[in-house]
């Protein structure tokens, strides 16, 4: 996938206001070669869950890397939904389709069709895109992630969203916004009474122990709650690694948060 691509489709995101939707590709993401098998753990969701609209027992065979590989066939339901959008989202929607009928084992492609029926409003569009992707590359972080968002904010369905990004972490413990994200989620949404808003948060500090964002967040989500001496605590610990990291501006910056401290 050229930067140039990806440039052009977060440009995109960013002026339709798709809520921070994800369409970079991943490290552990590719777009051709052998798909990888949907399986059952206890942080991802499950095949049968994942598969529920897709057709088992037929599959389109697709070159990748110099071989021949299998995935499932799409939902029939999948392409070209009848849409109520601007003419340029609906025709973008038309290429994707007709694209991935032909050529299904392409992770970029399903991301972007679901941004584009997120973009339209049609959640069940891409709810279905992103779940589908999911099951021939489960060990990506991008459907995820947009699986996660989909669920907490359009579909209102707070355990699978949940898992979704529980997903994300398990599948890159180093992606820093599957936390913050899984964080969001607990800390206004659901399971709020619960301390999994703080400790999401510490279990990735544990895992990326060089990170900023995650003790900021944490700082930030001690002083909501009015819990100043842990809000402080959490920001000396960021201040501290913007420190050894250098980064001046970023210095100032939690600094004068710490100062407004009361």
């Amino acid at each position: 996938m050229s930067t140039k691509r990806i440039f052009t489709i977060l440009l995109f995101v960013i002026m339709l206001g798709a809520g921070g939707y994800y369409y970079t590709v991943t490290k552990k993401a590719t777009s051709t070669g052998t798909p990888l098998v949907a399986t059952t753990t206890a942080n991802t969701i499950s095949a049968r869950e994942l598969t529920d609209s897709v057709r088992s027992g037929i599959s389109y065979t697709t070159g990748g890397s110099g071989s021949a590989t299998s995935v499932p066939v799409p939902p029939v339901n999948i392409f070209n939904r009848p849409v109520s959008a601007k003419a340029d989202i609906v025709a973008r929607i038309a290429i994707l389709s007709d694209e991935l009928k032909k050529s299904p084992n392409t992770l970029d492609s399903w991301v972007e069709l679901g941004v584009y029926y997120k973009a339209a409003k049609d959640y069940e569009g891409a709810r279905l895109a992103w779940e589908y992707v999911s099951t021939i590359r489960p060990g990506n972080t991008t459907s995820y992630t947009n699986l996660g968002d989909l669920y907490a904010y359009s579909l209102k369905d707070f355990p699978k969203a949940e898992v979704a990004l529980k997903t994300v972490i398990a599948n890159d413990p180093r992606f820093i916004d599957g936390y913050v994200r899984l964080h969001n989620l607990y800390a206004l949404s659901y399971k709020t009474d619960t301390t999994l808003a703080v400790d999401i948060l510490k279990e990735g500090m544990v895992k990326n122990s060089n990170d900023v964002l995650l003790p900021l967040t944490l700082g930030d989500y001690y002083k909501t709650k009015g819990s100043v001496d842990l809000a402080r605590g959490a920001y000396q610990k960021a201040l501290a690694l913007a420190q050894k990291g250098g980064d001046q501006a970023q210095v100032q910056e939690i600094t004068g948060v710490i100062n407004m401290l009361k």
